[in-house]
């Protein structure tokens, strides 16, 4: 069996170990990153329309223990450690942390295993025999060693936290309230590209230099991380995920704070606006009721030359709600073209 099929048959491995590491589920929570994913409520692989718990999901062990089958990292120091109390250095769980470029023990960065990620499908490989280089090549760290430390913290912060999980529509309005209050949405709700690109660039384009972050920060992984903010149905990589935490929080402690505060004053009364363009502001439950969907209706009709059509594309969801549940009022505010009726009239 290939080492990268290891969590097809995980029941099947606790069952030959008679239990001994722990249930499937244990196993996932202490030996993999897969707590830090669910947390974070951003994953490295697509889970699909229907997921399944990642225990049965076939996922490979290289994508379970750091998020793709291309990185493995270590300490020089923590492997010397470990030979000078086993025979061989084994590899830890918060090297394999995406953000994390510094070991948390000895504060040192750390080394990136250059073999072929094909060799790992093969056997299990140990450090030992692996060989390793130095991924900050072109990197100025002591320039910007506070944002890396940020990075690393926030990330050993998700994968530790163990209280009860965050809801994914709370931390979409947090996100976004957070990103409304330093003027990143545009008056649609939607991401601002020409304030957005410049402003998180600024804070992380130093890091187009390392391999596991090139593709993050590079035009094209910048403009697919707006696209999955303006609308929260798209994917969002864990290493986006991680990225805007630090930019806007600067730390997980910051964020789930805020989004508990943010639970405990709306307490249901709000939601994040997901209809339409995937707005990111907050729009009240009152939403519903007349008196929201006619305001807007009235204030469209006083702009210059108003019509149903450009008020159902300026206004999706007060257009069909007014049409639907307040015709008659809609038609009298804002009346239908009659041309057709007329051209009728004629035959």
């Amino acid at each position: 069996m290939r080492v990268s099929e290891f969590p097809v048959n995980l029941a099947s491995f606790c069952h030959a170990t008679k239990g001994l590491l722990g249930s499937p589920d244990q196993l996932l929570s202490q030996m993999t990153l897969v707590p830090l994913f669910e947390r974070l409520g951003a994953w490295p692989w697509r889970k699909g329309s229907t997921p399944r718990p990642a225990a049965i999901a076939g996922y490979g062990l290289s994508i379970l223990s750091n998020g793709n089958t291309r990185t493995w990292h270590t300490c020089k120091q923590c492997l010397r450690e470990d030979r000078s109390h086993n025979p061989y250095g084994y590899w830890r769980r918060t090297h394999q942390l995406p953000g994390v470029l510094f070991c948390p023990t000895h504060h040192v960065l750390l080394l990136a295993c250059t073999d072929l990620s094909r060799q790992f499908h093969n056997r299990f490989i140990l450090p030992d025999e692996t060989k390793f280089e130095k991924a900050f090549h072109r990197i100025d760290t002591a320039a910007n060693e506070d944002a890396l430390l940020r990075l690393g913290r926030l990330s050993v912060a998700v994968l530790k936290d163990d209280s009860d999980f965050l809801d994914a529509k709370t931390k979409q309005a947090v996100i976004g309230q957070e990103l409304d209050s330093h003027a990143l949405l545009s008056p649609r709700g939607t991401v601002c590209r020409e304030a957005f690109v410049p402003s998180f660039l600024r804070s992380f384009n130093f890091l187009r230099h390392h391999p596991d972050f090139s593709d993050a920060v590079s035009c094209r992984g910048v403009e697919i991380l707006c696209r999955s903010l303006d609308d929260p149905r798209i994917w969002r990589r864990s290493l986006h995920q991680l990225l805007l935490l630090s930019w806007l929080f600067g730390s997980w402690e910051a964020f789930k704070s805020q989004c508990q505060w943010h639970q405990v004053m709306n307490n249901g009364s709000c939601k994040v606006n997901l209809h339409a363009e995937g707005n990111l502001r907050q729009t009240p439950e009152v939403n519903c009721a007349p008196d929201f969907h006619r305001a807007k209706c009235i204030d469209f009709m006083s702009t210059t030359n108003p019509s149903r059509s450009k008020f159902a594309h300026a206004e999706a969801k007060s257009f069909r709600w007014l049409l639907n549940h307040d015709a008659d009022w809609f038609n009298q505010q804002c009346p239908p073209n009659r041309t057709r009726d007329f051209q009728r009239r004629l035959f």
